[in-house]
C-alpha cells in the first residue's frame, strides 16, 4: 500500500485532538486532518510531525533523514512553523524552543538557566527584528525540498504555517478544533487533486 507522509509541527501532529487531551476527551466526534486525508485517499498514514517547540530546522532534518524511506508512489505533505522558533542544546541533545517560553521569565530561566538573557537578546535583536528575512530563508529551504521531491517523482505539497490562521481553533489552546480539522482536510485534498 502506498503511503502519505506528513511532516510539520503540532498542527500537523493534531495537538489537542488526540487521546489524552482535554478537548478530545470531551469531544470524541472528529478525526484529525492527516488521518482523514489518508483515509479519503486510501493511503497508509505516516505522520512524523512533532508537537511542541519544534523548529523549522528540526522539521527539515526530519524530512531529510526520512527521504530515502519515501517511494515514488507515495505523497508527501509538509509545512513549516513559526520562524521565531529556534534550536538549542539541552542535556547534550539538539531541541527546539518556543519563543513564548523566553518571553516568560519564569519559564525562560527554567529552560535556559544563566543563558536566559542571551536567548532573549538573540530573539529580539536577531529573530524579531529580521522576521521577514528568516521567513524567506526557511521558505527557500522548504521550496527546495518540494523541488527535490518533484525531481524524485514524488507528489508533494508544501503549506505555510500562516494558512492555519484561517481555521477554527480549540478555545484557550489555539490548535484546530474538529471543525478546523474538517475544513483543513478539504483544503489539503483539494491541493493534492491539483498535483
Amino acid at each position: 500500500m502506498s503511503k502519505i507522509w506528513f511532516f510539520g509541527d503540532s498542527f500537523t501532529y493534531g495537538w489537542g485532538a488526540r487521546p489524552g487531551f482535554e478537548y478530545f476527551e470531551k469531544n470524541k466526534s472528529g478525526e484529525i486532518w492527516t488521518s482523514a486525508v489518508a483515509k479519503n485517499l486510501n493511503l497508509e498514514e505516516k505522520n512524523l510531525a512533532t508537537p511542541g517547540k519544534f523548529s523549522n530546522d528540526l522539521i527539515i532534518n526530519k524530512i531529510i533523514t526520512n527521504i530515502t524511506n519515501i517511494s515514488s508512489n507515495d505523497i508527501v505533505i509538509f509545512s513549516d512553523t513559526d520562524p521565531l522558533r529556534c534550536i538549542r542544546v539541552q542535556d547534550g541533545k539538539i531541541k527546539g524552543f518556543n519563543p513564548n517560553n523566553v518571553r516568560n521569565k519564569k519559564i525562560g530561566t527554567k529552560v535556559f538557566g544563566s543563558q536566559y538573557y542571551n536567548a532573549l537578546d538573540y530573539l529580539y535583536y536577531m529573530k524579531y527584528s529580521n522576521l521577514e528575512l528568516f521567513e524567506n530563508y526557511y521558505s527557500d529551504y522548504f521550496l527546495s525540498l518540494a523541488d527535490i521531491f518533484t525531481h524524485l517523482g514524488i507528489k508533494n505539497y508544501f503549506w505555510s504555517y500562516k494558512e492555519r490562521e484561517n481555521y477554527s481553533k480549540i478555545p484557550n489552546d489555539g490548535h484546530f478544533d474538529w471543525n478546523g480539522h474538517k475544513k483543513f482536510t478539504k483544503f489539503i485534498l483539494n491541493a493534492i487533486r491539483q498535483l
